[in-house]
């Protein structure tokens, strides 16, 4: 019987993630600390997720997303998924926000998953932090599980890599960008969904699929749903590789391959 496309994918990713050409060694991969945790919901039949963070989440309709590929899978369980995302948030500005607070405290989420502005944590490292920790930490005093959405480089030849805070290249922004997520998460006893790290594997190894739409910052189609599907992943304790949908913009050979990519790239 013939290796099916599925199967060589599944193997090339394997030989992707022990590559020494491909994998990003850090001295930070401790992480993760509860993401193979299988969600838990405090009502037996609906899981409320909330998601902080702004465009990078909004765009392409990404929790409609996650809440399309949880549904696919679970019938016993519903789920309702809200969100804030103005565009160009910081998480200080979730902090300085009412809405985002009051939808915090009240809402009696099992799941929080917060997003910092894709440049806030290099430009603004004790800030990030400072926002980041005090978050979780609301987050957490109501019993929330919480998850950090790790966000990706910009793309190669944007303007930002001529700043020295920058990394100089999208490699080295992303390990920048990694470490501040994960230090965050460590302190705090949270967990880290690696979409950005993810994602920088995705671009130099496929890079027939696109990722960025054409300000080399937020995703396309293919973007959101690579995201989509790592989120759904790490915080539902779920095989991606299992579900069928994928959304209007996306070809099906695009989905599988990502659908692969999410499940088998491991950090």
């Amino acid at each position: 019987m013939g290796i099916t496309d599925g199967e060589y994918m599944k193997n090339e990713i394997s030989i992707i993630r022990f590559g020494k050409k491909f994998v990003i060694i850090t001295l930070y991969l401790i992480l993760l600390f509860s993401c193979n945790k299988k969600a838990e919901s405090k009502n037996d039949d609906q899981l409320r997720v909330l998601f902080i963070g702004n465009s990078y989440t909004f765009n392409n309709s990404l929790t409609n997303q996650v809440e399309e590929m949880f549904t696919d899978q679970n019938e016993a369980v519903s789920i309702e998924i809200k969100s804030f995302t103005p565009g160009g948030a910081r998480l200080q500005d979730h902090l300085n926000s009412s809405f985002t607070m009051d939808a915090i405290r009240d809402g009696n989420w099992d799941i929080v998953i917060i997003q910092g502005h894709s440049l806030e944590p290099l430009k603004n490292p004790v800030g990030f932090r400072d926002a980041a920790l005090t978050l979780i930490k609301i987050a957490k005093d109501t019993g929330s599980e919480v998850y950090l959405f790790e966000t990706w480089s910009r793309a190669s030849g944007e303007p930002e890599y001529s700043e020295q805070w920058s990394g100089r290249n999208p490699d080295a922004m992303q390990k920048l960008l990694s470490k501040e997520y994960t230090d965050v998460a460590i302190s705090a006893n949270a967990a880290v969904i690696p979409i950005g790290r993810i994602w920088q594997i995705i671009r130099t190894e496929m890079p027939e699929i696109e990722l960025y739409s054409t300000d080399g910052s937020h995703p396309t189609p293919c973007g959101s749903y690579l995201a989509a599907c790592v989120i759904y992943k790490y915080i539902f304790d779920e095989d991606p590789t299992e579900l069928e949908y994928y959304p209007i913009g996306i070809k099906k050979s695009e989905a599988e391959k990502l659908r692969i990519a999410a499940e088998n790239i491991i950090f």
